[in-house]
């Protein structure tokens, strides 16, 4: 599997069931950092994730790759979420506007 970045609404070859994912824009730059925590077990979890998120006009425009962190279908939901998190606040992102998720630890 490839490990770099993928061009979003392309063919994609991940096998992750569970992960974090980190969007960049079209210069390049970290602009949003999200999970998939799917209920069933989905082959490629994270472009499906994105192909509901490109539905808003703003984000079909501005974002333009992804980079997936895969993690074991058996990770617990805190943990994804631990994940998330951390990875946005590393990358700066802001953390105003997104979900709240209980038990997140």
């Amino acid at each position: 599997m490839y490990t770099g970045t993928y061009l979003i609404g392309r063919p994609y070859d991940g096998n992750e069931q569970k992960g974090v994912y980190i969007v960049t824009n079209r210069h390049g730059l970290a602009c949003y950092a999200g999970q998939t925590r799917p209920s069933q077990s989905w082959s490629g979890a994270a472009a499906i994730r994105l192909v509901q998120h490109i539905h808003e006009e703003s984000k079909r425009r501005e974002w333009k790759e992804f980079w997936v962190l895969p993690l074991k279908w058996t990770t617990a939901p805190g943990i994804v979420n631990w994940y998330e998190k951390y990875v946005a606040t590393r990358l700066g992102l802001p953390l105003r506007h997104r979900r709240i998720h209980p038990h997140s630890g």
